[in-house]
């Protein structure tokens, strides 16, 4: 029942981490992974009027000025289950409030733990496309090769994500894993989905998202036989999974598993869409003075005293470069270079190693989806910002599959998940 779920207390602070990054493949035949059913907690529209209300698009790692907090967010946005309640900067910066609000709305009955544990089908429609595919736990393998990272994960962060699953008691959202085929869960999905879903939401992008319970164990068998033996590529939550593994190295309960989404890619591929850095305060000139040697870069001739014009020509010549072969911009908001022809694929090495230096405090990089916000950013701040052309799904699964990582932070997969939808307890189941 809801009212058994006990959250971390609040004396019980984990001890430091060691630097561990992602598990990478490796020339050993990994086992075979193991899928598992969960007591999902989902809101209970009753309580809270509605759930289109409570479910929140995906959380963005994109600066947009002030960083909201609790109290700028509505009453029952899962968002406050994530975010610590103390102002950045003050001293240590816990997160026991949200396991106190994540027990008092299982209390209040703004939360439910389902009765029984199910797999889930999931399904969104909206602007980025169509989505298909089932949640379920992963317990965690023990050798790498069966799950992929595309990109590094810093381990300052995953401990700090680890930190607030245990203060929570919770994972609160899946990592999206992609697969290759999969005709049994396709079967399953197509005969899950046409039932009627245990709830509905539509998100502010104008998506709209259904969740179905998969309740059979003899589907649960079919799933895992279907995909047990398959490689999963991490599409999105990097740094969430290296906090499972954390949460599972230092022994927590339920922690020997996972929330994932599979989705998969032959059938609902994912796209991937560049991020936009800005290194606020790094005058264009400082930064090319440290590119290590040798990086080319060629000026991209453009109309003088325009940003605007200046950023269309930069992107035409983006553009024109050959779709396989890799390039990204370097500018200011006014004035542009452009690299090519680099390994791996995704961002300029040289530009990468140069914009991953330590900076002074304030010039921490910024992202943007949006090419033109990061360029007006750049010549508001008197900075540098790094414009990449995203990569193919398939150069993208290959560099993962042969273990060269694009840098964090360089690009992002649509479409993704609401956060809200359905969270998994550490404790008590």
């Amino acid at each position: 029942m809801p009212g058994t779920h006990t959250p971390a207390p609040a004396t019980d602070r984990p001890s430091p981490l060691p630097a561990r990054s992602l598990p990478h493949p490796s020339r050993t035949r990994p086992g075979n992974l193991e899928f598992s059913p969960f007591r999902g907690v989902r809101y209970a529209p009753g309580h809270i009027g509605s759930l289109e209300s409570a479910v929140a698009s995906s959380p963005s790692p994109l600066a947009s000025g002030r960083t909201a907090g609790p109290r700028d967010l509505p009453a029952h946005s899962p968002r406050r289950l994530l975010l610590p309640d103390r102002p950045s900067g003050e001293p240590s910066p816990a997160h026991h409030g949200a396991s106190e609000r994540l027990r008092d709305w299982l209390r209040t009955d703004v939360l439910r733990l389902d009765p029984t544990p199910v797999m889930y089908a999931y399904e969104q429609h909206g602007p980025d496309g169509p989505q298909r595919g089932l949640i379920a736990a992963l317990r965690l393998p023990t050798r790498p090769g069966r799950v992929l990272p595309h990109r590094s994960a810093d381990p300052s962060v995953a401990a700090d994500r680890m930190k607030r699953m245990r203060m929570l008691g919770a994972q609160p959202e899946p990592v999206l894993l992609t697969h290759r085929g999969g005709d049994l869960v396709a079967r399953l999905l197509d005969t899950v989905t046409a039932g009627e879903p245990l709830c509905r939401a539509r998100t502010a992008d104008g998506a709209r998202h259904s969740l179905w319970a998969v309740a059979d164990p003899g589907d649960w068998d079919r799933v895992n036989a279907d995909l047990s033996d398959r490689r999963l590529l991490i599409a999105d939550g990097h740094h969430r999974y290296l906090a499972y593994h954390y949460l599972r190295d230092r022994q927590i309960a339920g922690a020997t598993h996972g929330p994932v989404l599979l989705v998969d890619e032959t059938r609902y591929p994912l796209e991937p869409r560049p991020l936009h850095r800005v290194l606020p305060g790094i005058r264009l000139d400082e930064f090319l003075a440290s590119l290590p040697d040798p990086c080319a870069l060629r000026p991209v001739a453009g109309p003088p005293g325009s940003g605007a014009a200046a950023l269309a020509t930069a992107l035409d010549a983006l553009a024109a470069v050959g779709a396989d072969r890799p390039a990204c911009l370097v500018g200011d908001g006014l004035r542009y270079l452009l690299a090519t022809d680099f390994e791996p694929p995704g961002p300029c090495p040289a530009v990468e190693a140069a914009a991953a230096r330590p900076g002074a405090p304030g010039t921490e990089p910024r992202l943007h989806h949006d090419p033109a916000g990061a360029a007006a950013d750049a010549e508001r701040s008197r900075g540098t910002v790094l414009i990449p052309r995203a990569p193919s799904y398939r150069k993208v699964r290959a560099s993962a599959e042969n273990t060269l990582l694009l840098p964090n932070g360089s690009l992002s997969f649509a479409p993704k998940p609401p956060l809200g939808l359905v969270l998994r307890l550490l404790h008590g189941v």
